[in-house]
């Protein structure tokens, strides 16, 4: 029998939240800066640690969402408690060197290959 998610987990990330191993308080912070903290934070743990974020921007639900979904963090769980959110974000284990510089340089456009027309000679 499938029942339904407690109230306060997303209905997309019905398990439990796991025990996170560092806990990363950006409330009040409004968009972008809650991912770009998750980011920073995300490169000081090692592969498979997880980071619990506390927000309470509600564009945060969809900002982590967006973060996983370009594989920067796997995400393990989302809650809603009142006004705050909770993510919980694992640091993928780097299976090849593309995944990860997408943790370590998440924002970095790729590199240029001929110059912009802007500065041709």
């Amino acid at each position: 029998m499938q029942g339904h998610p407690p109230k306060n987990i997303d209905p997309e990330t019905t398990m439990p939240p796991p025990a996170a191993d560092r806990v990363l308080d950006v409330r009040d912070l409004r968009c972008p800066l809650p991912v770009l903290r998750a980011v920073k934070a995300l490169r000081t743990l090692s592969p498979g640690a997880v980071l619990e974020v506390w927000a309470t921007d509600p564009a945060s639900l969809e900002d982590m969402r967006a973060l996983a979904g370009r594989g920067v963090a796997d995400l393990l769980a989302q809650t809603r408690e009142g006004g705050d959110f909770r993510h919980w974000l694992r640091r993928p284990a780097a299976t090849d060197a593309h995944t990860a510089s997408r943790v370590e340089q998440p924002d970095m456009p790729p590199p240029l290959t001929e110059p912009p027309p802007d500065r041709l000679p």
